[in-house]
């Protein structure tokens, strides 16, 4: 399994060198030594208030059969530790996110409105569903708690994997631009993701909205590559932004808002106390009439 897992850093170009065999099996990946057991593989990743690499020696002692890092001190020596955590958790955890079907909803709001609307249209359909967030995530209808918006690249493929084994095959994740940032997705394959808006928010983490923008966009670049659907509200002057750029890629894309260039328009907006509907208009005329209980202009756009 080891020569498996170099193979992989090699072919994603971030391998710089190994001192370990190459017949061994595949123990444990962890990247808190506090959670390190022995036998285990811990893997050092330079954080934004502590730098895990000066961790290797006690992890050795305490135990660790070996570790990866971006210094001489790992036994296993890569360019980059996160992309090197997400290609090992990929393949430890045996790939989940490529047996289902997962939707990666991104934008600064109506993540967590748009993303628990489609989970539920989809148990509406009868179809086994998932939800990951920012208020945990859901399997089955229970309800398990996580440590971020998106959990980081071990715990999330702990996560697939456990819902892959509950028998789940459709996966609605909320994606943050941090985690796009810090390549908590890296390795995880979508088949459709969407985008809400951007807006001022996050530039504690971000330098600016360009860098904010450069990472949402990371989810949509990807799924170019991937071919997967992106769909994209045209009505937020980054989403048309977006649109541009996929055009440019040959990108499978879909755009909705009531910008009358969108591919599926909203239309005949009616809101009252009692609740919302709308009209979504292909441009072969292809007429679908919805109506909820939700009130407000945002909720029009959440659930188109």
């Amino acid at each position: 399994m080891i020569d498996q897992l170099l193979q992989l850093f090699e072919s994603h170009s971030i391998l710089k060198k190994s001192r370990i065999r190459e017949k061994m099996n595949l123990p444990r990946p962890v990247n808190d030594n506090r959670e390190l057991q022995p036998g285990d593989c811990f893997i050092a990743i330079k954080g934004a208030n502590f730098d895990g690499h000066s961790a290797i020696p006690n992890a050795l002692e305490n135990g660790a059969a070996f570790c990866i890092g971006e210094t001489d001190t790992a036994q296993i020596v890569v360019s980059d530790s996160r992309k090197a955590t997400a290609l090992y958790a990929k393949l430890y955890y045996g790939d989940p996110a490529a047996r289902m079907s997962l939707y990666g909803v991104t934008g600064t709001n109506g993540k967590t409105t748009t993303s628990l609307m489609l989970y539920q249209m989809l148990l509406q359909k009868e179809i086994k569903a998932a939800w990951i967030g920012t208020l945990g995530y859901k399997i089955l209808g229970k309800d398990y708690a996580t440590k971020h918006t998106t959990p980081d690249i071990l715990q999330l493929n702990a996560i697939l994997k456990q819902m892959l084994d509950a028998g789940i095959s459709h996966v609605v994740m909320e994606v943050s631009s941090h985690a796009l940032a810090l390549d908590r997705v890296y390795g995880i394959t979508f088949q459709y993701c969407l985008f809400t808006n951007l807006s001022r928010d996050h530039l504690d983490f971000h330098r600016d909205m360009d860098e904010y923008f450069e990472a949402k966009y990371m989810l949509f670049e990807r799924a170019a590559t991937e071919s997967a659907w992106s769909i994209i509200n045209r009505d937020d002057p980054y989403g048309r932004m977006i649109l541009d750029r996929l055009g440019e890629a040959g990108a499978n894309k879909l755009s909705l808002g009531r910008d009358s260039g969108a591919d599926i328009n909203i239309t005949d907006v009616r809101i009252a106390l009692e609740g919302s509907s709308f009209s979504l208009v292909r441009k072969n005329g292809e007429t679908c009439t919805i109506h909820s209980p939700l009130v407000g202009d945002f909720n029009v756009d959440n659930l188109a």
